[in-house]
């Protein structure tokens, strides 16, 4: 027996949209441990027979998450291709992640990398410092998680003949220190310019 089979959150009297042509809609819905488990039985005597949170919806409209049909299909292949940092958890795990894809691949390649998060970056003084040490004279550029973010190091601006000035612009961040040097992220506008220069990248 399942250990969601007795307990569940019930949600009722509600306009459930099931996104299935066989039963469009339903007004109960029962969930448990983070599992949609479907339509139920939403008679009194069905819920009050087991130990269910019964949550009255009062009519509400209840849809599935709109992630759950937002796919970039490009994007996802193009991702394939480039260094992986998802499991990245600290400053050492990006470096050595980095120092591992060089050596696998020639010495002017561009190192394309995705999916740092904030938490796993260095102290703001030490991030420029990071990647360069870690991808030497290659141009490397590592998108965060969602894309928003990108962080070059000091080869990889040069290569794009582009200066930290030049990628300073309106809704855009060139993120700096306390000492107002750069640390190589750049945020929102400026990173998607960087990203169109950029090659094998998918489209913003």
């Amino acid at each position: 027996t399942s250990q969601y089979s007795t307990q569940a959150v019930i949600l009722d009297n509600a306009n459930i949209l099931t996104m299935d042509e066989a039963l469009p809609r339903v007004s109960a819905l029962a969930i448990a441990g983070g599992i949609i488990l479907g339509g139920v039985d939403s008679r009194e005597d069905a819920i009050a027979s087991h130990m269910h949170e019964h949550v009255d919806l009062s009519g509400f409209t209840v849809i599935p998450g709109l992630v759950d049909a937002h796919v970039h299909m490009r994007a996802w292949a193009v991702r394939a291709t480039q260094i992986s940092l998802d499991a990245a958890a600290t400053p050492l795990q990006i470096s050595q992640s980095l120092r591992d894809a060089a050596a696998t691949t020639t010495s002017d390649d561009w190192l394309i990398a995705r999916g740092w998060h904030e938490a796993a970056l260095p102290a703001p003084e030490a991030r420029l410092h990071l990647l360069d040490e870690a991808s030497g004279d290659r141009p490397c550029a590592c998108m965060s998680y969602d894309g928003h973010s990108v962080w070059l190091n000091s080869a990889a601006i040069t290569r794009l003949n582009l200066t930290w000035d030049d990628a300073q612009m309106p809704g855009g961040i060139v993120e700096t220190d306390a000492d107002s040097n750069p640390t190589g992220v750049l945020r929102e506008t400026s990173a998607w310019l960087v990203r169109s220069m950029l090659p094998n990248m998918e489209p913003t």
